[in-house]
């Protein structure tokens, strides 16, 4: 006789109800490229209006316990910029 303990569909299917009520958590949460892509536009001003240079936001990024590297910002920001002109011209 089979001592293992089985599982009914009546326990199969409040489980089933208990993973559908679970929330949709991939809006609330992103990777660290998406966080730093969210952020373009701000890097963006704050380095070619605001004067700040690229270890300054560096900085304000590690203050909240974020780690990039300047080239990374740098990147995002000529991205933005190249996104933002074709906008204007297209």
């Amino acid at each position: 006789m089979d001592k293992k303990k089985k599982i009914t569909l009546d326990q199969v299917e409040v489980a089933r109800q208990a993973l559908a009520a679970l929330p949709d958590l991939s809006q609330d949460r992103m990777s660290k490229g998406q966080f730093l892509s969210a952020l373009a536009d701000r890097f963006h001003t704050l380095s070619q209006e605001k004067g700040y240079s690229l270890l300054a936001i560096q900085e304000a990024l590690r203050t909240i316990g974020v780690r990039t590297c300047p080239a990374r910002i740098a990147l995002l920001v000529t991205e933005y910029a190249r996104r933002s002109k074709k906008r204007e011209h297209g």
